[in-house]
């Protein structure tokens, strides 16, 4: 996550950030080979819709609890996810 995403002309520094929230949708957008957009192989992205989650508290294990996810909706790259990453790359 960028620290500095409220600020457009400060350059972006990243810092990981654990986010907990509920898959809405899941989006499969496939590319065709395009110079338009420097595509010179089809490529496949996958993003998700994920509304978060508002934690309450979290215990001494780093147990989190919520009690809704009334939060914001995310709309990310689905590669971006650790359960994703774990199993693409396996153990």
């Amino acid at each position: 996550m960028d620290k500095f995403a409220n600020q457009p002309r400060k350059k972006p520094q990243f810092e990981l950030k654990i986010f907990f929230g509920q898959i809405q949708h899941v989006i499969l957008i496939c590319m065709p080979v395009t110079q338009d957009l420097q595509l010179n192989s089809p490529e496949t992205v996958i993003l998700t819709s994920i509304k978060n989650c508002l934690i309450e508290r979290h215990n001494d294990l780093d147990m989190h609890y919520y009690c809704n996810v009334d939060g914001y909706t995310e709309i990310v790259d689905i590669a971006a996810t650790v359960p994703f990453q774990s199993i693409r790359q396996g153990p």
